[in-house]
């Protein structure tokens, strides 16, 4: 017998068993898109408070959701939201300068079994206008959103600007 060598038979069981634990390896990692992405505009309104002034927000925010699931393990699925704010201008309440921001952000969320969902995030703004000085800051963003079932479409949502660490809920 030559060492070394695999008879025919066990090195085709080898192969296929190989290939076998090779397939299962990549399908436990397989995430999937189920759906087209929907997409809502929400009107957002509020005042962020801060030095060296105060700055009140108004614009649409532009919300697109896609639904991910995972295809092996059957775990709830996330929607991957798309955040672009960059239509939302402020006006600052003392000088009158004119605030803008590019922020676009992407975040994960798992798909309430009510449809239900409730965001925050922070977004940069800098003064697109300067009298007499430079101005940024940071202000916050919060959503509530509602899904359509089981496609994780979004249907409606709310939203509000504020001052980032300030306690409240979108739309109230």
């Amino acid at each position: 017998m030559n060492r070394g060598r695999i008879p025919g038979c066990r090195r085709s069981a080898l192969i296929a068993t190989l290939v076998g634990l090779l397939g299962a390896a990549g399908a436990t990692f397989c995430v999937a898109a189920d759906a087209a992405p929907s997409s809502i505009l929400v009107e957002v309104r509020g005042t962020v408070k801060a030095s060296p002034e105060s700055v009140a927000f108004k614009g649409p925010v532009q919300i697109e959701s896609r639904t991910v699931t995972d295809a092996n393990f059957g775990a709830v699925p996330n929607v991957e939201l798309s955040i672009d704010m960059s239509a939302v201008v402020g006006l600052g309440l003392s000088s009158g300068n004119k605030y803008v921001t590019q922020s676009r952000e992407v975040i994960s969320v798992p798909l309430r079994a009510d449809g239900n969902g409730e965001i925050a995030i922070d977004f940069p703004y800098e003064a697109s206008s300067a009298k007499g000085f430079s101005a940024f800051g940071v202000g916050q963003a919060s959503f509530k959103l509602h899904f359509v079932l089981p496609s994780g479409d979004l249907a409606i949502g709310q939203g509000r600007i504020d001052t980032p660490g300030v306690l409240g809920v979108a739309g109230k």
